[in-house]
């Protein structure tokens, strides 16, 4: 059933959460309780298992892992334990810790079911083993810690430096060992015998094809969700809808990865999935929705067992999906379900994605000049040129300095904006009054100055000869100059130290009328919201010193001044 229009949490909890009204605590207390609980949670799919776990804390999900089939625990190697190509030991360890916990007999039939490869892999990186039979043994003056296994075949040092390291690797040997003689001797002759190159590379195979089984495609074969697509490439009835991918892959599978958080969303997306009461609809939406994501975490080589990225890569997936929505309806709600029933997924994340690149494209040709922003300039263009553009918190009216993903064409909007006075500023000191790109980004310092001109001191410097009725310039004032003006802006503004509009809208054509740039129509708002923002900051500075304070040149960061002339 359909949930109320006013539910701020109707976004995609509709159909992103599983079991929402059932706690962890007890969908795990009645997996365990159940008179076949061994049955009942080996029937549980990796993913399920994996996250369950999870979320339970491996600490407190013993009995859980002990009732795991080899291929669940196989599994979770396989989601947690690797960092793009290669074996992240540190997850590993922690499955292997609570894996040991279960006993010596469940540790081995496990170990015995899994690759052999991955298991050898896991102990070549570990240790350096020596076979006695080849009159092998540990060196005399060696300080590593070292066992000899129970048929005194071997004997093995431990690499690792933390003594829980040690303690583990050689609890897992002994654990092998009183589990199946025969299997421990193989895995240590292929950890001993075989180059860990090509040991990784078939763990990796083998993991890739049961990863391809869960949801997750290869990562080369993902990219194809970050290509770039032309803005009106994409149309409504265009038939590569999202049940061309649905069939692909079952939902318990697809979808999965979408149920270890809640997401509360307030997108385009989540207003337009509240218009469809069709619950096959809802449920075809879901499997290629959870199938773009996973395509997303491969592409982005984000491990299913990082949480944290998992969460924060699902969001960027779902805004630039949002966004790709929003752009091929116009933002008119009434088009967004059938958006969804004839255009893929893939192709409304890639247009999506591809709104973002084009503000990225804009903010690297401005990357050059980002020292000598303001600090919400600069923000901007680091928040644009990452590896997948942000939008800054700051934009939202916040002291947060963090960064959230591109969602809406609202964003992008506030983003253009930005971008646009971002580039009249540039063109305002290059173009407009002279100043060479080299002298802009090497500006000139000395002992005494702190770092270069800013560009927003460029052009409340020039603003400041047009207020004192001179030629509009970027050179420093001497101090004989800036008294003059901080005297002649008292008479300017009102008691608070605010210009009034007249004043500000005639030192503004002054400067105008002077600069030589080309202003295209979205630079003209540009050129008007700056030049009222340069004032103010100009005026509430300058207000702000009392008569016979003068600023350090140093932490000065308004108009430009001459050091050499100022005194401290």
């Amino acid at each position: 059933m359909t949930q109320t229009k006013s539910d701020p949490e109707t976004a995609l909890t509709r159909f992103l959460s599983v079991n929402e009204t059932t706690s962890v605590q007890k969908r795990y207390n009645a997996l365990l309780a159940h008179d076949n609980a061994k049955e009942m949670v080996q029937a549980l799919p990796v993913p399920d298992f994996y996250q369950l776990v999870s979320d339970m804390g491996l600490s407190d999900a013993h009995d859980l892992v002990t009732l795991a089939s080899p291929s669940q625990i196989q599994g979770c190697f396989d989601l947690s334990g690797w960092a793009r190509d290669q074996v992240d030991l540190t997850q590993v360890n922690v499955w292997i810790d609570a894996l040991l916990e279960t006993g010596f007999e469940n540790t081995c039939h496990v170990w015995r079911c899994l690759d052999q490869e991955f298991v050898a892999l896991i102990l070549k990186q570990s240790t350096r083993i020596y076979d006695h039979s080849l009159e092998e043994e540990v060196p005399e003056d060696s300080e590593l810690p070292a066992m000899k296994t129970p048929d005194d075949f071997f004997s093995i040092e431990v690499i690792e430096e933390h003594p829980e390291d040690v303690t583990r690797i050689f609890q897992l040997i002994n654990s092998l060992y009183h589990g199946d003689m025969q299997m421990a001797r193989h895995i240590i002759m292929s950890a001993r015998s075989e180059p860990i190159a090509p040991l990784e590379e078939l763990s990796y195979r083998w993991r890739s094809g049961r990863m391809e089984d869960l949801g997750f495609p290869n990562p080369h074969r993902s990219l194809e969700i970050f290509q770039t697509l032309p803005i009106g490439s994409v149309s409504i009835g265009e038939n590569s809808s999202p049940i061309q991918q649905a069939r692909a892959l079952p939902i318990d599978k697809a979808s999965f990865v979408l149920s270890a958080f809640n997401i509360n969303d307030q997108t385009f997306l989540a207003a337009a999935l509240d218009t469809i009461d069709d619950q096959q609809e809802i449920d075809v939406i879901q499997t290629a929705t959870g199938y773009l994501i996973n395509r997303a975490l491969s592409a982005s080589y984000v491990s299913p067992g990082d949480k944290d990225g998992v969460k924060q890569c699902a969001h960027h997936t779902l805004a630039s999906l949002s966004l790709g929505l929003e752009t091929v309806t116009r933002g008119k709600l009434s088009k967004a379900a059938e958006a969804l029933r004839t255009i893929s997924l893939v192709r409304l994340h890639r247009l999506g994605f591809s709104v973002t690149v084009k503000l990225a494209k804009g903010a690297f040709s401005f990357a050059p000049y980002k020292n000598t922003m303001n600090i919400q300039d600069a923000a901007l263009i680091t928040a644009l040129c990452e590896s997948r553009p942000w939008f800054p918190c700051v934009f939202d009216n916040t002291t947060d300095n963090e960064m959230r993903p591109i969602s809406s064409y609202n964003d992008v909007r506030i983003l253009t904006n930005a971008l646009a006075v971002i580039g009249f500023k540039v063109a305002f000191v290059l173009e407009g009054m002279g100043v060479t790109t080299d002298v802009l980004i090497h500006s000139e310092t000395s002992s005494t100055v702190s770092q270069p001109p800013m560009l927003d001191s460029y052009g409340q410097t020039a603003l400041a000869y047009c207020l004192l009725n001179k030629t509009p310039s970027v050179e420093p004032f001497s101090q004989e100059l800036f008294t003059a003006l901080r005297n002649h802006i008292s008479t300017l503004t009102d008691p608070i130290g605010v210009f009034s509009l007249e004043t500000k809208k005639e030192t503004a054509k002054r400067l105008r009328n002077h600069i030589d740039i080309n202003l295209p129509e979205i630079n003209k708002k540009a050129f008007e919201e700056t030049m009222g923002g340069w004032l103010d900051e100009l005026a509430i500075s300058i207000t702000q010193l009392t008569e016979t304070s003068r600023p350090n040149p140093k932490f000065w960061n308004t108009i430009r001044l001459i050091d050499s002339k100022i005194n401290h």
